[in-house]
């Protein structure tokens, strides 16, 4: 357990997640049908039990479907099986003209768009995990990355950057936010 949590509180994101919290998510996930969720950072919190909540890119099984970020909340008792609580939607995307295509692997080129971005900004190191894209008058970038502040004791954590590319000129910043517990 995180000793920076407060007692009874949610930890922060761990993005090593362990073979014990992969099989919770799997007992729920497999009896799903439709979307495969891969885990990307876990949290937890003790209570009679624990409380997960896993942070996941949710892809539909059908063709053309994109890759979502959702949160899936997971109550384990102390006694019994696991058990779905919610998912929330943390960032959706729609293959749709306008709209946000799914969450992918970062290219060389999609990464020198959020480096070139974040030219200048000191104290945190931004480490890309996925970019999902938005066409408008220029491109729309949403990096998925772990965010680490850059002192020893620092623990890394889940943040959204999104990135504004102009047809012309220089990529920027239009923001930086972290993915908190929302359940």
């Amino acid at each position: 357990m995180d000793t920076k949590t407060v007692v009874g509180g949610w930890t922060e994101f761990d993005f090593t997640i362990s073979a014990d919290a992969k099989e919770i998510l799997h007992s729920i996930t497999s009896k799903l049908m439709g979307v495969n969720y891969v885990a990307v950072a876990v949290a937890t919190q003790p209570v009679a039990g624990t409380n997960y909540c896993f942070l996941c890119e949710a892809t539909g099984v059908y063709p053309g479907a994109c890759t979502s970020l959702v949160e899936i909340y997971i109550y384990r008792p102390l006694k019994g099986d696991a058990q779905l609580t919610a998912i929330t939607p943390v960032m959706e995307c729609h293959p749709i003209p306008g709209g946000w295509f799914g969450f992918h692997d970062v290219s060389p080129a999609e990464k020198e768009v959020l480096t070139s971005a974040l030219n200048g900004l000191l104290g945190v190191k931004y480490d890309p995990l996925q970019v999902a894209t938005q066409v408008v008058s220029g491109t729309n970038y949403c990096f998925l990355c772990k965010a680490t502040v850059l002192s020893p004791s620092a623990t890394p954590h889940p943040v959204l950057i999104r990135v504004y590319q102009p047809l012309s000129g220089k990529p920027h910043i239009s923001s930086i936010a972290p993915i908190a517990i929302m359940h």
